[in-house]
């Protein structure tokens, strides 16, 4: 609030601060440093500070020239009245303003406010106003008195860092979208590739190639994503039962496909565990821990991966005999951007965000993430603890072979739609293709599709309101989202749609087959 001449003086007891006088005495300690109105003046002045007063009983209020000055007032106009000073609240917020003072005089709260003042020439100016209560012999409140000053400078630099920081996640998305797209197509064409060679080594090794360096790019996109989403606190979990052995194993099993383990030794030692917890995020957990140990294991070097209950915990340890970690790293190693020192070659690659957004995945599990190392060139050791879910799950979510169905492709990337359709139809399956919105409804009533993969970006009408319409006109349709748009809202509005499955390209051939087995 603001108002009120200030006291004739105030006396502030310094135990243990001393004052020189003028004669360069030192004065004793328990001496008071006397504030004469004067000096209290120009201590309110030079920090924008106004006081002010209220009299419970009367309504009448009072505010210093200071407070009449930061509000935009003459000296001597303000009205003294209560009604007064509410009509220098934004109508906005008088309402709260009036709740927190209500709150403090019934002895709540201390009165402690920020709110914005009554628009004057056009303008709205920030405030935060504190006060505390006078209560009399028999603890009735018979005043108020307080400070309020002008914060609109900090409000507006406040407004500025979330205005640039939206920017920035817009920005992120943009560029995260641009680049999911074209690599979507690349892995679908060196799937198609590999399909395609019948016997060819030299084409299969150029597949894999392409493969594996797709998957290295979609890896720097997801990590800059998550940093993002981290930061800003976005990062939500979908929690389900989860068998960790099952999930560790798929992903040893996709770094083999994907000859990523080929000159190094991996050993897998899992005891049945299960898991509470978000399926993708754990395998991101896995595979950036097994990554990590790969990047810095020499070629020959062993990496041990093991899975066991452990109390009431479920512990994953990434072993490897690689480079190790410097004792003055070690503390350090889960930090943003930090990294072992590099030659100009670069030859072990990444952004330093890996470990950092693996710590950061564990912590939201509920769980806790340690790292040993007994130096360098004496490997390291990675130990993740979860608890365990309190039931089995149901098994491996893998699932099986997905039946022969009939697919709707809808993609206004040409080259996206057709790679992905001929790998369709090569797994059996009978497809159809759509290039926007409208043509995907048109094919979708004269087909009749069991399923329709519908990528969100599409021109005239996005993919959430063509799954709307799909399904109001085919309730058992079975809806899969397939873009490059990943954000949270993104998937809070494709649930909304009816998408039974959201994923973010590029996304291998291997993990859209599983979703279609899994209808």
């Amino acid at each position: 609030m603001s108002h009120g001449p200030p006291p004739d003086r105030r006396v502030v007891k310094e135990p243990s601060a001393t004052f020189p006088s003028k004669s360069h005495k030192i004065v004793p300690a328990e001496a008071a440093f006397v504030l004469g109105d004067a000096d209290l003046r120009l201590v309110l002045d030079a920090g924008e500070i106004g006081g002010w007063e209220w009299d419970i009983g009367t309504g009448v209020v009072r505010w210093s020239e200071n407070l009449e000055r930061i509000h935009g007032l003459a000296p001597g106009s303000f009205g003294n009245s209560f009604e007064s000073y509410q009509a220098m609240v934004h109508p906005g917020d008088r309402e709260r303003v009036v709740s927190a003072l209500r709150a403090c005089i019934e002895g709540r709260a201390n009165y402690e406010i920020e709110f914005r003042s009554a628009e004057r020439a056009g303008e709205v100016r920030w405030m935060r106003a504190k006060g505390r209560v006078l209560s009399g012999e028999k603890g009735e409140p018979f005043r108020m008195i307080g400070v309020c000053w002008d914060i609109t400078k900090r409000k507006r630099a406040e407004e500025a860092i979330l205005e640039t920081s939206r920017r920035k996640d817009e920005f992120l998305a943009m560029v995260s979208h641009e680049l999911r797209n074209p690599l979507g197509v690349i892995m679908n064409a060196s799937t198609l590739i590999n399909h395609l060679a019948s016997g060819d080594n030299d084409l299969s090794k150029a597949s894999a190639v392409i493969r594996r360096q797709t998957d290295q790019l979609a890896r720097i996109v997801d990590d800059l994503m998550d940093v993002s989403r981290l930061a800003a606190g976005k990062l939500t979990l979908e929690r389900t039962n989860v068998d960790l052995v099952a999930l560790v194993h798929r992903c040893v099993h996709d770094f083999v496909d994907r000859r990523l383990f080929d000159h190094h030794r991996h050993e897998l030692r899992c005891a049945g565990t299960h898991v509470s917890g978000d399926g993708p995020r754990l395998e991101q957990i896995v595979s950036n821990l097994l990554m990590n140990a790969i990047k810095y294991t020499p070629a020959g070097g062993r990496i041990i991966i093991e899975v066991e209950p452990e109390g009431g915990d479920a512990i994953l340890r990434v072993k490897d005999t690689g480079v190790g970690i410097s004792p003055e790293l070690l503390p350090r190693v889960f930090d943003l951007f930090v990294q072992s020192e590099r030659g100009l070659d670069r030859r072990d690659g990444g952004l330093g965000l890996g470990l950092a957004i693996v710590r950061s995945l564990v912590e939201a599990h509920g769980g806790r993430i340690d790292v040993w190392s007994p130096g360098l060139n004496s490997g390291t050791e990675f130990a993740v603890r979860l608890p365990l879910a309190a039931t089995l799950g149901s098994g491996d979510p893998r699932g099986g072979v997905a039946p022969r169905r009939r697919i709707l492709v809808v993609d206004d990337n040409i080259d996206a739609r057709e790679a992905l359709a001929r790998l369709l139809e090569i797994a059996g399956h009978e497809v159809y293709q759509a290039g926007d919105g409208p043509g995907g409804l048109e094919e979708a009533s004269r087909s009749r599709p069991d399923v329709a993969i519908v990528d969100i970006g599409l021109p005239g009408m996005n993919g959430f309101e063509v799954a709307r319409r799909l399904r109001s006109g085919a309730p058992n349709l079975r809806l899969i989202a397939l873009t490059g748009y990943g954000q949270g809202d993104h998937r809070r509005l494709g649930d909304e749609a009816g998408f039974e499955t959201y994923l973010i390209k590029p996304v291998a051939f291997e993990t859209l087959q599983r979703a279609l087995a899994n209808n």
